[in-house]
């Protein structure tokens, strides 16, 4: 089971519809305000007709990319876009205002990344 999920994952148009909703979720994650489960109910509509897995996918990339995404206004304008994000503002705000944002951006982006 686990090799036939892994070769449904990597169709070429559940790959598609991964980085779609990748961009997707970065765009709405770094708006201020608008956190992950605004984006994940705001493409839901759009899964309808679509095949189970591609809309998990595509939901799944949403909300990761968008929890990723709200760090840039919490670390930039200090201004969570969801829950999860309020600890970027404690941490990473006070960094920006000490010239060091680039440094909070990339711990943000480590962080997501090995999570």
């Amino acid at each position: 089971m686990w090799l036939e999920g892994l070769l449904t994952a990597l169709q070429p148009v559940n790959i598609l519809f991964l980085i779609l909703g990748t961009i997707f979720g970065l765009i709405i994650g770094a708006l201020p305000g608008l956190g992950p489960l605004f984006a994940v109910a705001l493409m839901l509509p759009l899964t309808y007709g679509m095949n189970p897995a591609t809309a998990i996918i595509l939901l799944a990339a949403v909300h990761a990319a968008t929890a990723y995404g709200d760090s840039f206004a919490s670390i930039l304008i200090n201004t969570p876009g969801g829950v999860g994000s309020v600890a970027s503002c404690w941490d990473g705000y006070p960094m920006t205002q000490k010239g060091q944002a680039g440094v909070a951006m990339g711990i943000s982006t480590l962080g997501s990344f090995l999570g």
